[in-house]
C-alpha cells in the first residue's frame, strides 16, 4: 500500500489499535497489525477524518455505512485468515475493510451492488495500491467464475444464509456473516463447510449492520 500521511494520523492509528487491544473480544494479533497499516481517514468522507481513528460506525456514500474498527477486527479474526488465502468480500463498502484483508496477506475478491461506491473504491484502490479484484454485483450471487473461496467474509445483514455463496465455499472453508431473524434481531455466524452437502453453523453475538440487498443499483 502506498500512501503519505502526516504524523498525526499515524499517531491517532496507534492509540486505536491500543484501544482495540482493550476490546472483550481478543483480536487475532496478525488482524491488529494489518489494521495498523491501513489509513482509515483515507477511506472516510473529509467531514468525517476527524473521527476516523475513533471506534464509530462513520456515513459514506449511497447511504451506507464504514464498520466501526472493532467490528472490522471481530469478523476478520473469527475468518482466522491465513496469508495466500482466496476470500469473497460481499459488500466492498469504503474498501476499508477490504484494504484490511489485503494487508492481511490474502486474495481479495469483494463486490459491492451500489456503482457510486464501486467507482470511489475502485480509484481509492488503485491511488492505494490495494490489490484487489472487485466488481459491481449482486453480493447473493458471489463470484462464481472465481470459487471456490476459502473464506467468505459478509459486510452486510442478510435475511438468509445465501445458498449460491454457501456452494462457493471450499470444502473446510469458512464464512463470516451477519443474519436477520424474523423479530428482526441479527447475530453475527460462523459456517464451516463440512463437506458437499453438511454445514457447520455457530450463532454468535447480535450486531447491527445494514441490509444486504439483492441486484444493482446504478443510481447516481
Amino acid at each position: 500500500m502506498n500512501f503519505v500521511e502526516e504524523p498525526k494520523f499515524a499517531a491517532r492509528r496507534r492509540m486505536m489499535i491500543a484501544q482495540l487491544k482493550t476490546n472483550k473480544f481478543a483480536f487475532a494479533a496478525d488482524v491488529l497489525d494489518a489494521i495498523s497499516q491501513v489509513p482509515r481517514h483515507l477511506f472516510c468522507q473529509p467531514m468525517y477524518i476527524a473521527s476516523a481513528y475513533e471506534d464509530v460506525t462513520l456515513p459514506i456514500a449511497a447511504k451506507q455505512t464504514i464498520s466501526q474498527p472493532s467490528t472490522v477486527a471481530r469478523q476478520m479474526s473469527l475468518l482466522e485468515l491465513k496469508p495466500g488465502e482466496k476470500v469473497l468480500e460481499i459488500g466492498t463498502g469504503s474498501g476499508y475493510q477490504t484494504a484490511c484483508l489485503e494487508a492481511l496477506g490474502a486474495e481479495v475478491y469483494s463486490i459491492e451492488r451500489q456503482k457510486v461506491l464501486y467507482d470511489l473504491t475502485s480509484a481509492l484502490f488503485k491511488k492505494l495500491n490495494v490489490k484487489v479484484n472487485n466488481i459491481c454485483g449482486d453480493g447473493y450471487l458471489g463470484m462464481p467464475e472465481h470459487a471456490p473461496f476459502d473464506k467468505i467474509i459478509v459486510t452486510a445483514g442478510a435475511f438468509q444464509f445465501p445458498p449460491k455463496l454457501m456452494a462457493q465455499l471450499k470444502v473446510g472453508g469458512m464464512m463470516i456473516i451477519p443474519v436477520e431473524d424474523k423479530s428482526g434481531v441479527s447475530n453475527m455466524y460462523r459456517v464451516r463447510r463440512v463437506d458437499e452437502t453438511h454445514f457447520d453453523v455457530d450463532k454468535l453475538e447480535e450486531c447491527n449492520f445494514v441490509p444486504m440487498l439483492s441486484g444493482v443499483n446504478n443510481a447516481l
